[in-house]
């Protein structure tokens, strides 16, 4: 890097810091559908029951406000 000038050199810094970011959170998507899933969907179908759609609906909203809260809380850092 040190053919770069500092500002080229800050910039593929956010880069590789956005990519990073991205590759986490496509990871916790990942975490969460698994999750949900093992926790809603009791008996694996073709389709699923009126119960199982609502439990990964409340799961997914669940884990995303505590995703939320955590992006907020680190992006105030």
């Amino acid at each position: 890097m040190d053919k770069f000038t500092p500002e080229q050199q800050q910039q593929a810094l956010q880069q590789a810091k956005m990519t990073l970011a991205q590759q986490s959170m496509q990871q916790m998507l990942q975490q969460t559908s698994k999750l949900c899933f093992d926790k809603c969907v009791t008996s694996p179908s073709s389709t699923l029951s009126k119960r199982e759609e609502t439990c990964l609906a409340m799961c997914y909203d669940k884990h995303q406000a505590v995703l939320q809260t955590v992006i907020k809380s680190l992006s105030n850092r």
